[in-house]
């Protein structure tokens, strides 16, 4: 075997390793945006409980709780498509309520 063949070889079996598991997450899984993250989490779901429920503001503001926690997270994280996401969704769920109590 030739070096060229030797190294196409080597470069295979380092990518092979590191995904031979398919569903292990790159996420920090310990410090305080592991416990952000689940606490915004079970926010966010609990608001869309009370949303489908028609507790509002309740709903609102158990949402924009869940969503200010995500966009910390997606802050210590340094991830811009989670901070996008959570800053929307707060800005549309601010609009909504002082639209619906406020008329403006």
């Amino acid at each position: 075997m030739n070096s060229d063949t030797d190294i196409g070889l080597r470069t295979s079996n380092i990518e092979l390793k590191t995904h031979e598991i398919p569903t292990k997450t790159v996420t920090p899984n310990s410090g305080p945006s592991w416990y952000i993250k689940w606490i915004a989490s079970i926010f966010v779901v609990v608001g869309l409980f009370l949303n489908t429920h028609e507790f509002f503001p309740l709903a609102w503001l158990v949402q924009s709780i869940g969503l200010f926690g995500w966009f910390i997270v997606a802050f210590l994280w340094n991830d811009r498509a989670l901070m996008i996401i959570n800053v929307v969704g707060l800005t549309l769920l601010i609009n909504g309520f002082l639209v619906q109590y406020f008329n403006i």
